[in-house]
């Protein structure tokens, strides 16, 4: 998330050190936010979520700022893993790409291996996603005039009404020879998707058109 969302000049992030949700504002003035932290807990069995906290702050981003908005602080509870998710949005402010939601895991009772630790995350069971593609045009790329900009809308649905699809990613593909198409800008990818949430997402291929045309492939976890 910190690549992806790094240059945004509102945000909302999470400081896994201190379980504390920070807005940061790099603009010069301040920009009111309302910042919306979801916390949900993995059953011990791994089979599902509980939301643990829904909580909305209404705040100031102060201009050139960083300040913390909300504790989370240690889990309440005895779940193991926890996913929490971060969004600001601001009312006639135009907060993108920091309007997209962040989701990050946490887990408690750290284990001294790391590798058991993400093997509780394995732990996981696979859900169902649904994806769709819609072609929705193709231009004449600025960067080079060989390329074309072959561009898609993405539809990533989690079917689980218990469980959250962690890790999505998904990919522009040849119809004829099922190879990545790349370079491609993505409007957001490797996601997370919380039960029956569904999302719409952009993809730009930059390479020249194929009448062949193209498929899409997705992945959870």
């Amino acid at each position: 998330f910190g690549v992806k969302h790094a240059l945004a000049p509102v945000n909302a992030i999470l400081d896994l050190c201190s379980l504390h949700v920070l807005v940061t504002n790099r603009l010069t003035e301040d920009v009111p936010v309302h910042v919306h932290v979801l916390v949900y807990n993995v059953s011990s069995d791994a089979s599902s979520i509980a939301l643990a906290i829904n909580q909305t702050t209404v705040t100031v981003a102060l201009a050139n700022e960083v300040r913390s908005v909300f504790a989370i602080g240690q889990s309440q509870s005895a779940a193991q893993i926890q996913f929490v998710r971060v969004q600001a949005k601001s009312e006639g402010q135009d907060l993108a790409p920091s309007s997209l939601p962040s989701t990050h895991w946490i887990a408690n009772g750290v284990p001294t291996n790391p590798h058991r630790l993400f093997a509780r995350l394995q732990q996981l069971p696979e859900v169902m996603v649904v994806a769709t593609c819609a072609f929705t045009g193709v231009s004449r790329s600025a960067a080079s005039p060989a390329m074309d900009t072959v561009s898609f809308n993405v539809t990533l649905c989690n079917t689980d009404k218990s469980m959250l699809a962690w890790f999505v990613r998904y990919h522009i593909r040849s119809a004829s020879t099922h190879e990545r198409m790349i370079p491609a800008l993505y409007a957001d990818n490797y996601v997370t998707l919380l039960p029956l949430e569904q999302r719409e997402l952009s993809v730009d291929v930059l390479q020249p058109f194929s009448p062949a045309g193209y498929v899409l492939t997705a992945r959870a976890r």
